[in-house]
């Protein structure tokens, strides 16, 4: 037992040749970076003598793993090799995924990871609770979806499939991912049945990829998502697929709530300061940086269609002017202020956005202003 008072453990009575073992776990949360965190376990009192000191005390250094985070470039590239993960959890049926070693050579890392032991267990359903579990913390630049892949190894027709899920929830655009039987590590990139593996990330920021076991015995080197649907890792470093994802701290050190790394990647420097439209779309710099889009390209812009057309947070006598200017072409709508203007029709009391703004967009618009729809 242990007295958090005095910090002292109390093994009670040990044999003779008797031997025991007490393992230490420290749990770093993110963003401790640069500290190391250090357990000492210490012997200070023994009925008998102790003829080996030696061992009597050990501590273990933990470094604080950072988040990976996703690259801000065009194609949105998130790159996880398999044993680099956060946390790792075991199975109720014992279940694991361990070091795959040298039997399956040709890893794009320093190893690979297989759901042992290799026994047929498969698990279809529940998965998030039945199989082992491997987390990646990663900071998000991008939002909307993410296209999946796996670089994978599949020893048999019957161990050779894998889950991957988004902070802890099971997701059905992204379960069984099913590797082909080919004697290699190979990518996948779509579900049974042939359709598109996919994520959906809602907000920018940290979020945890999951990997279950589906098959046991599967083995799995690396775990790619890109918002690019034609990106394929296959052509990429020989079939090794893109480098691993760097970790840190996603850094805002100017403090204009745009992460730097993505400022660097679009602008080229710090000098933004969110307030600003470079692209002249309506929205500004930290608009879009929060959204994930193109802060470059006019046709990218963070859009509600909401009959909010100046953009200033409420829907009044100024947007329902605004919509009469533009319905009798006295003003040219920028392409945000377009499409928060372009409410109608109202299906269920929701914008149904037609593409189109005519009168039916000016009087939801008015009727919005004067409190008789909300939505």
């Amino acid at each position: 037992s242990y007295d958090s008072l005095t910090s002292a453990w109390t093994i009670g009575t040990v044999d003779v040749g008797q031997t025991l073992s007490l393992s230490l776990t420290a749990s770093v949360d993110i963003g401790t970076t640069g500290q190391s965190i250090t357990n000492t376990a210490s012997v200070n009192g023994l009925s008998e003598i102790d003829l080996d000191t030696t061992n009597d005390s050990a501590s273990v250094a933990v470094i604080p793993r950072l988040p990976f985070l996703q690259d801000p470039g065009l194609q949105g590239v998130v790159s996880l090799e398999a044993e680099s993960y956060h946390a790792s959890a075991v199975a109720p049926d014992g279940h694991a995924w361990l070091s795959a070693g040298t039997g399956f050579p040709g890893f794009s890392g320093v190893d690979a990871m297989q759901a042992l032991p290799e026994d047929s267990v498969n698990h279809s359903v529940d998965y998030s609770s039945l199989s082992p579990q491997l987390d990646f913390q990663v900071n998000f630049v991008d939002t909307g979806t993410h296209y999946v892949w796996l670089r994978a190894w599949a020893p048999s027709s019957s161990s050779n499939s894998a889950h991957v899920g988004l902070n802890g929830q099971e997701e059905t655009t992204s379960k069984n991912l099913t590797v082909q039987v080919a004697g290699d590590y190979v990518w996948v990139g779509t579900r049974s049945g042939g359709a598109r593996a996919t994520l959906t990330i809602g907000t920018a920021g940290v979020h945890t990829i999951n990997l279950w076991m589906r098959e046991s015995g599967t083995v799995v080197d690396k775990v790619v998502l890109t918002t690019d649907s034609s990106y394929d890792p296959s052509l990429i470093n020989s079939g090794l697929g893109p480098d691993e994802s760097i970790q840190g701290d996603p850094l805002d050190t100017d403090a204009d709530g745009m992460l730097d790394s993505w400022e660097v990647a679009n602008f080229g420097d710090l000098s933004r300061d969110g307030t600003g439209d470079f692209d002249v779309d309506g929205a500004t710099d930290l608009e879009e940086h929060d959204a994930g889009t193109n802060p470059l390209d006019p046709a990218s812009f963070p859009v509600v269609a909401d009959g909010d057309i100046n953009g200033n947070g409420q829907v009044e006598a100024a947007d329902v002017l605004i919509a009469q200017r533009i319905l009798h072409g006295l003003y040219l709508p920028t392409a945000a202020e377009f499409q928060r203007g372009d409410v109608a029709p109202l299906i269920g009391g929701v914008p149904s956005p037609d593409g189109q703004f005519n009168l039916a967009d000016l009087l939801i618009i008015q009727r919005k202003a004067l409190g008789l729809v909300n939505f």
